[in-house]
């Protein structure tokens, strides 16, 4: 009974007319449903449970922040691997070198070293930097929290 109700009401919103087979082996269908032969477990499917539409999803604030993190996060492990493979030359040259070129082969390291602490400076800055406006645009928004007692 219920899936005979259910079919004219789809009748009735969409227009759509079913032949005479499939009304038939959709009454028979419903006739088994009511005497309980099993055929209900697969109705159950069939009807919308929730008759509202499906939310947007809504773009969350942290995902913006979150993509700027994972954006230095993957430039602060590029550079850190081509640090250690420069690194990691000049020290296979050091092994092979005379002592004039392991001179030039310690220079060489202590300013990849002085570059890479630079370059590091300059992006603690940075995020420091970004840290503090978002901090200064949270308090100006204010309703941050609950008010003290």
């Amino acid at each position: 009974m219920k899936l005979r109700l259910f079919i004219s009401s789809l009748v009735a919103i969409f227009g759509v007319t079913l032949s005479p087979q499939a009304q038939d082996s959709k009454i028979a269908a419903s006739a088994q449903a009511e005497q309980g032969h099993g055929a209900d477990k697969e109705d159950k499917g069939d009807k919308p449970k929730n008759d509202k539409p499906e939310r947007p999803a809504k773009p969350s604030k942290e995902d913006k922040g979150k993509e700027a993190v994972d954006d230095i996060k993957s430039d602060f492990q590029a550079k850190a691997n081509d640090y250690q493979k420069k690194q990691r030359e000049l020290l296979n040259d050091l092994k092979s070198a005379s002592a004039e070129g392991k001179k030039q082969i310690r220079e060489k390291l202590k300013d990849l070293k002085d570059q890479w602490k630079d370059e590091q400076k300059e992006v603690r800055e940075k995020v420091t930097s970004d840290l503090k406006d978002k901090i200064d645009q949270e308090k100006e928004k204010g309703g941050g929290g609950r008010p003290r007692k």
